[in-house]
C-alpha cells in the first residue's frame, strides 16, 4: 500500500482560506515559507517560531525574516538572542537593540532637554529633571504636569548638571542632591514646599552627587557619598546613623 502522508519538507496545499493563527500547518519548512509569505501578522509569527524546529534551514529563514521583514524583525531578534547557533549569536552582537525602541507618547513641558526621570512606585507618576531649572511631577494617565517645583538645588545645576533623586512610595516626599553644594534637599510635593535641609557631604567639590534612596515606608533616607552611608529621619531630619 503505497504511503501518501507528507514527508517533513513536503508542501500541503490547499485552498484560499487564511490558516488559523494556532492551526496546523503540514508541509515541513516549505508549509513554514508560505506561512511567512502571507499578509496577516498573526501566523507569520507562528511560521517564525515554528522555524526554529528545522535546523540550519529554519535558521536561515530566521536571519532573513530579522534582515528583511520589518514587522517580523523585533520576534525573530529574540529567537535569535536565544539560539545557540554562533551564526545567530555573531547577527545580535553587531545589531543595536536600540532601534527597537518606539516611541509610545510625547510630553511637553520643559523648555530645555531633559536629563534625570524617576517613576513613583505605582508608575502612576514620575518627576523630570530639565536644564531648564524645573523639576516637574506627571501624572501620567492625564499627560499634565501636576507640581512644578523649584529649588535652590535646581537653580544651582546651571546648563550642567549632576544630580540624583528619590521619590517615596508614598508619592509625598522628593529628596533632591546635585553635585554642586553639600546639600539634600527634602521637599513636600503636596505643598511644594522645602521640609529639611540636609548636610549630605563634607566635599562639596566631589565630581558627583551624593546617591539616595528612601525607605518602602517612607521614612528614613539613605545617602551614600564620600565613603560613607547615612541613615536620616524624613520625620524630624535627624541624623541616625553614619557608617565609614
Amino acid at each position: 500500500m503505497p504511503d501518501n502522508q507528507p514527508k517533513e519538507y513536503d508542501a500541503v496545499l490547499g485552498g484560499q482560506l487564511q490558516v488559523p493563527v494556532d492551526g496546523v500547518v503540514l508541509g515541513g519548512i516549505e508549509g513554514v515559507k508560505k506561512r511567512l509569505a502571507l499578509k496577516p501578522i498573526e501566523p507569520r509569527l507562528a511560521a517564525l517560531k515554528e522555524a526554529l524546529k528545522y535546523g540550519d534551514a529554519g535558521l536561515d529563514l530566521i536571519i532573513e525574516a530579522f534582515q528583511h521583514q520589518p514587522q517580523l524583525k523585533q520576534f525573530a531578534y529574540t529567537l535569535l538572542s536565544q539560539h545557540p547557533d554562533s551564526k545567530a549569536k555573531q547577527l545580535i552582537e553587531k545589531c543595536n537593540q536600540y532601534e527597537f525602541f518606539q516611541c509610545i507618547d510625547s510630553l511637553e513641558g520643559h523648555q530645555y532637554e531633559v536629563g534625570w526621570v524617576r517613576f513613583s512606585s505605582d508608575g502612576k507618576k514620575f518627576i523630570s529633571v530639565s536644564k531648564d531649572l524645573t523639576i516637574k511631577v506627571w501624572d501620567l494617565h492625564t499627560e499634565r504636569v501636576i507640581q512644578n517645583i523649584e529649588t535652590h538645588v535646581s537653580k544651582r545645576m546651571g546648563k550642567a548638571y549632576n544630580i540624583n533623586i528619590a521619590f517615596s512610595s508614598n508619592e509625598k516626599i522628593i529628596c533632591i542632591s546635585t553635585k554642586y553644594n553639600s546639600e539634600i534637599e527634602v521637599w513636600n510635593v503636596n505643598t511644594r514646599t522645602k521640609v529639611f535641609t540636609l548636610e549630605g557631604r563634607s566635599n562639596a567639590k566631589n565630581n558627583l552627587a551624593a546617591s539616595l534612596a528612601i525607605s518602602a515606608d517612607g521614612k528614613i533616607l539613605f545617602n551614600s557619598e564620600d565613603n560613607y552611608i547615612k541613615f536620616w529621619d524624613l520625620q524630624t531630619g535627624d541624623l541616625l546613623r553614619s557608617f565609614e
